[in-house]
């Protein structure tokens, strides 16, 4: 058995990807909601509207909740992790309550990974434990270079 530590999390091109659908969707509903400021006759007529247009105050709000859902995402991706060690995986994650999940890498019948297009083109992928019948396969999603870790767990097993 070969004594090797290793710490590793999803592949930064997921944590990019959910934060551009995550401003693709704001711009959407930006969009939507500049259409129907006409119709908002309400804020027109009080007095905050004297000192803020509601296209402003539409971009400062969809402002405000991105950055606050970007800057979640990040802390997400960097608060979720598998520490691979004395053939265990512990999984880590978990922003105000932290989870771990241990597994053991020895008791494994096959171990195996997967990768999409754009998961050869920006390295990543997944990775596939599979254990005896009954037992639940325990899938690494998103993991960057799945190859090169699938060699070392394969080596520990």
């Amino acid at each position: 058995m070969i004594e090797k530590r290793l710490k590793v999390r999803q592949s930064p091109f997921i944590l990019v990807m959910q934060i551009i659908t995550t401003s693709f969707c704001f711009n959407v509903i930006y969009f939507f909601i500049s259409l129907l400021s006409d119709y908002f006759e309400q804020f027109n007529n009080s007095k905050f509207a004297e000192l803020i247009a509601i296209d402003t105050l539409s971009v400062l709000i969809a402002i405000i909740v991105q950055s606050t859902i970007s800057f979640m995402l990040i802390l997400r991706w960097s608060r979720d992790s598998y520490k691979i060690e004395n053939e265990e995986i512990t999984h880590t994650r978990g922003i105000i309550i932290k989870k771990i999940q241990k597994f053991n890498i020895s008791k494994a019948e096959s171990i195996s990974y997967s990768q999409t297009i754009l998961g050869k083109i920006f390295e990543y992928g997944d990775i596939k434990i599979h254990y005896p019948a009954g037992q639940k396969e325990i899938i690494l999603r998103g993991i960057s270079h799945p190859e090169e870790l699938l060699e070392m767990l394969k080596i520990q097993n």
